[in-house]
């Protein structure tokens, strides 16, 4: 059979195209890249596993278990700036150093900055829970603290948040003693000697002192906002000048509900009962403003001074004309 020139073309055509696409890259590939994360990418932070530890280096650190010193010394030492420590829902126990005055949970022996410790319970530590008045602009959270000489002792400019601190043992010690500029907010202090002490400039929140020896002392020009103080020993909230006083609770304390030392306070939208001191008591100094408040059933009186300048008159709050009024 013979086949036209234009068949016999197309059949060439056919067949080095066929060639071409049988052929391809017979050289093999390389090896595939590992595709496993090491240790450090999984977990970049360093373990604690044991006490004493020091943490020497910036970086982020993380217990591993619950933790119970076995020698005399401090459990966690701050050794270094810009640490973050996660306690991760465990215990540092100072076990030995309950009774060692100079045992601490987590201390810096020199001064510190951008500190972060979190998440975990510190108990049984005889000098303190945490006792860093070195450390400044630094934050602690989520700490649940027992049984310790003393709670918290910090330096300025630092945040305590949503702590809970429980029978501190030494005398004349605090739940949470703090210098100047903090923030204390979302707090809980019970059965401590003094609940919460700060120095000048800071800032008390939403925290609550109930049967301490007293709740709450602070120096000049601070704000105590919206914190329940209740059934402690002695006083309740006590300020010296320039701070603002609002809206706090203070019943059933064993001396007078709030006591302003000093001159330039205002106390507004307070409530206070049933205290065995004085309910509302502000120094003789000019400039105190104390309106809005409701005081009654405080055995050392509710008012002291119960009227002057500044002081809004004393009325009943279902005839009360002032705005101001307190009741």
């Amino acid at each position: 059979m013979k086949l036209s020139a234009i068949t016999l073309l197309a059949l060439g055509l056919f067949l080095t195209l066929d060639r071409s696409l049988a052929q391809g890259n017979l050289t093999p590939a390389s090896f595939p890249a590992p595709s496993m994360k090491t240790l450090d990418q999984i977990e970049p932070r360093t373990p604690i596993s044991s006490l004493p530890f020091s943490a020497s280096t910036s970086g982020s650190y993380y217990v591993t278990t619950n933790l119970i010193s076995a020698v005399v010394q401090s459990g966690i030492i701050i050794g270094a700036d810009n640490v973050t420590i996660d306690l991760n829902g465990f215990t540092v126990d100072g076990g030995f150093n309950k009774t060692n005055i100079f045992g601490f949970g987590i201390t810096s022996g020199s001064s510190r900055t951008n500190i972060y410790v979190y998440n975990g319970m510190i108990r049984n530590w005889g000098g303190g829970g945490v006792y860093a008045l070195t450390i400044y602009n630094s934050r602690f959270e989520n700490l649940r603290l027992s049984e310790n000489g003393v709670g918290m002792y910090l330096g300025s400019a630092n945040q305590v948040l949503g702590c809970s601190i429980t029978g501190t043992t030494a005398a004349n010690t605090k739940g949470i003693s703090v210098v100047d500029g903090c923030l204390i907010k979302d707090c809980i202090l019970t059965t401590n000697v003094f609940g919460i002490v700060t120095g000048n400039g800071c800032t008390i929140m939403n925290c609550t002192a109930r049967a301490n020896a007293s709740g709450i002392q602070t120096g000049f020009r601070n704000i105590v906002k919206g914190c329940s103080v209740t059934e402690n020993t002695g006083i309740g909230i006590s300020v010296g000048g320039e701070c603002l006083i609002v809206d706090n609770i203070c019943n059933r304390n064993g001396g007078t509900a709030i006591a302003a030392t000093s001159t330039n306070n205002r106390l507004d939208g307070n409530q206070v009962r049933n205290n065995t001191g004085i309910g509302i008591q502000t120094s003789a100094g000019a400039g105190n403003v104390v309106i809005r408040n409701s005081s009654s059933a405080n055995s050392g009186g509710n008012y002291s001074p119960a009227s002057g300048v500044g002081i809004a008159p004393i009325q009943d709050p279902s005839t009360a004309t002032n705005p101001f009024a307190n009741f």
